[in-house]
């Protein structure tokens, strides 16, 4: 398996939000108030609340670059080396749930979608009134962050919509169903959870921040993708105690 090689880590106190470099395919929109936050450059800072530990997660879906399609027809066991080869690791589903959501207030999450309440077809790339094609066919991608309006309120793209993605967590029926492709009948192993929906709409698993599936770990699907997680450092890259950042 060739696994893209990542210069050394780079962890940084970054300001909180939304923020990046003018010219280099970044948005700004920086707060001159807001606190520092120990996350890598192009990550953003998820604190923690309650019980939820804090944690950083990828602005957009691999390869993390505003512009740029993302990456598909990989495995569960390739995503996880991907990540782990940039000093991250696969976010869990309880953490791509609360970078869509929101935190929850006695379990009730704050947002149905990653921009809000209410469905908007042409807000993210959601508007194909499908099922999805074959694997032999190209899914319609959009290039990640094209949507500007398709984001959190932290900033994170892309959740709903576009391509779904792998997660840590491994499949159990709680999990939504477990989706078998008729062109990959092989595809065997332990099943792994997929969050988030695609562009198509008429899917049993939906597109909201609720949609959960699964799919066999060793299995490629052209609409299926992934984004990392981290977990907070010190400017010297050292792991923050749990709960260390409460407040930042």
């Amino acid at each position: 398996m060739n696994v893209p090689s990542a210069s050394p880590a780079r962890w940084a106190l970054v300001a909180a939000g939304v923020f990046g470099l003018a010219g280099c395919g970044w948005f700004s929109a920086p707060d001159p108030v807001a606190p520092t936050t120990p996350c890598p450059l192009h990550m953003v800072h998820l604190p923690a609340i309650g019980d939820t530990g804090a944690v950083c997660i990828d602005l957009y879906e691999f390869p993390n670059r505003k512009g740029v399609l993302p990456r598909t027809h990989v495995t569960w066991t390739e995503a996880a080396a991907i990540c782990a080869n940039q000093d991250k690791r696969l976010c869990t589903a309880a953490e791509w749930s609360r970078a869509c959501s929101g935190p929850s207030v006695r379990g009730v999450s704050a947002r149905m979608y990653s921009y809000g309440a209410s469905f908007d077809r042409q807000r993210c790339n959601t508007p194909r009134d499908d099922s999805g094609p074959p694997l032999d066919r190209p899914a319609p991608l959009a290039e990640s962050g094209s949507f500007p309006d398709c984001h959190s309120p932290e900033g994170v793209f892309d959740l709903n919509g576009n391509v779904s993605e792998w997660v840590a967590d491994e499949w159990t029926e709680r999990a939504g169903p477990l989706m078998r492709s008729k062109d990959e009948p092989d595809a065997a192993g332990p099943a792994h959870v997929v969050r988030g929906g695609t562009m198509w709409t008429r899917t049993p698993y939906g597109q909201s921040c609720t949609s959960s599936h699964g799919h066999a770990g060793d299995s490629r699907f052209n609409d299926d993708g992934f984004r990392c997680c981290a977990e907070p450092r010190t400017p010297s890259g050292t792991p923050l105690p749990p709960g260390s950042d409460r407040g930042l």
